[in-house]
């Protein structure tokens, strides 16, 4: 017999969990971010991808992209969506979609807003402004990862909620042989906010001291064969299959984790936290309001990210120690906030 009770068709506060048949995750790229939160809340994680001839050319990726998004959701008919955002074109098709169909629409916004180029007169950064103000606009709840946002939010008519990253839970598969050299693990996705050769600078003047393990495919940076003939102790993994860095990170001394974006917290930082990794990030506000234990903020300039690595080596056991108390801590207020994003949820479903 099929149960009608509408207080099923809402959020399960028993357990803290969104009942899996109401809900689903949309996604166009596979975020570790999005996997972590839809296995938290039940929510089916949908993946959708297009073939790899397509792949390379937009003009033919977004076409099938889009076509299969609208079906699934034609096929589904959830009653609420949570929408990863990257990408700013999924959501606004989910956005349009969601004018018709009339479900219940979160998106999770993480820092992508490219806030540097609000001004500039490129198109592509003109479109990108104008269906980040849409979808601001039409969804029903934007998740973003610190305070500053949710008011840049706000203030364009949307409605903002505060929920950083979960800490992964991460599985090492390989024991950890020792290193000649100490190994730091420089997590790179080689975009442009990385200060990828202040990095390689740095290892130049740490040469003896420890190896800079340069995570992440390089083939995006230009300049990276004139950057990698810097010191022969900067050394770049290319891009790792999954459990492959994991084991890398677990394997580490140190993680760092560094940006030039202001109003930015990236995923390494939380992997980092995961595995108990005495971590090195950014010297920026949105980090040092965030991270208190454990973390070394540093300037980016290739004496001060060398200065910092030295430190965490000379002090390890106390830096560590303070990592773990702080995982402690960030648990905690995580497991609050993600309580009260179920709340509103709930009360938009009804």
């Amino acid at each position: 017999m099929q149960d009608n009770d509408p207080a099923k068709d809402r959020v399960s506060m028993n357990n803290g969990n969104i009942l899996k048949n109401m809900g689903v995750w949309l996604t166009w790229e596979d975020h570790r971010r999005s996997k972590e939160l839809s296995k938290n809340y039940g929510i089916e994680y949908k993946y959708i991808k297009t073939f790899e001839i397509f792949q390379r050319f937009r003009a033919t990726k977004y076409p099938v992209l889009i076509t299969k998004t609208l079906f699934f959701i034609m096929l589904k008919k959830p009653n609420f969506i949570v929408v990863q955002n990257p990408s700013v074109v999924l959501t606004f098709i989910v956005c349009l979609a969601k004018k018709i169909l009339k479900f219940y629409l979160v998106v999770d916004r993480h820092s992508n807003f490219k806030i540097e180029k609000k001004n500039s007169k490129e198109l592509k950064y003109r479109m990108f402004h104008y269906l980040s103000s849409q979808t601001i606009k039409e969804a029903d709840l934007t998740v973003v990862t610190n305070k500053c946002l949710k008011d840049l939010i706000e203030s364009m008519g949307g409605r903002g909620f505060v929920l950083e990253d979960k800490i992964p839970s991460l599985t090492v598969m390989s024991k950890n042989s020792p290193s000649a050299l100490d190994d730091v693990v420089c997590i790179c996705s080689f975009s442009d906010d990385e200060p990828i050769e202040e990095v390689a600078v740095a290892a130049s003047y740490l040469r003896g001291v420890c190896d800079i393990l340069v995570t992440g495919d390089y083939n995006k940076n230009k300049q990276i064969r004139r950057i990698k003939r810097l010191s022969h102790n900067f050394i770049l993994t290319g891009y790792l299959a999954e459990q492959d860095y994991i084991n890398l990170l677990s394997k580490s001394k140190i993680i760092m984790a560094l940006t030039t974006q202001e109003y930015t917290l990236t995923c390494g930082s939380y992997e980092a936290v995961a595995l108990e990794k005495p971590l090195i990030v950014s010297n920026t506000e949105t980090q040092k309001n965030f991270f208190d234990k454990g973390v070394i903020f540093t300037e980016l300039s290739p004496d001060a990210i060398s200065m910092s690595i030295n430190y965490v080596l000379s002090n390890y056991t106390l830096v560590q120690e303070r990592m773990r108390l702080m995982k402690i801590s960030m648990k905690s207020q995580w497991e609050m906030k993600s309580n009260n994003l179920i709340r509103l949820i709930n009360d938009g479903l009804k």
